[in-house]
């Protein structure tokens, strides 16, 4: 057996001491919402990214009354870049004007275990879960 010796100067230089290394909490309990046109759906993500509209809360109007829904997170706010997650990958695309997203033709699809997350970039619109700043503690 070989043994590879690496100094730690090669190390220190390698790892980032600035950039924060966040963790993945995977959470399927929330609420999260779909915009389609001038109607919206509020439902909860599965553990593969799946939207699972809730069927008291499907196919609402956007000018209609919102008081009897629980709190939840728009997932395709407004048309931009974003990865898509499905079943442990990553796929690129962006959203068009009807709040549907659009793979990115001839993009390279990654492994999520090979993501890094990072504060203003680009986000997984409907990721199973949320991200940890070091420290911090995970929401009930």
């Amino acid at each position: 057996m070989r043994h590879v010796i690496v100094p730690l100067t090669v190390v220190l230089l390698l790892s980032d001491p600035k950039e924060p290394q966040y963790e993945f909490v995977k959470d399927t309990n929330r609420y999260v919402a779909l915009m389609h046109g001038e109607r919206f759906s509020i439902g909860k993500l599965d553990g593969s990214g799946n939207f699972d509209p809730d069927p008291r809360f499907h196919n609402l109007d956007i000018h209609g009354s919102l008081s009897s829904c629980p709190p939840y997170k728009l997932l395709n706010p407004q048309k931009e870049r974003a990865y898509e997650y499905r079943s442990g990958r990553l796929i690129l695309g962006e959203f068009d004007e009807k709040g549907d997203f659009v793979p990115e033709v001839n993009s390279k699809i990654i492994e999520f275990k090979d993501y890094r997350y990072a504060e203003g970039g680009l986000r997984v619109y409907n990721l199973p879960g949320y991200y940890l700043k070091p420290g911090e503690s995970k929401r009930k």
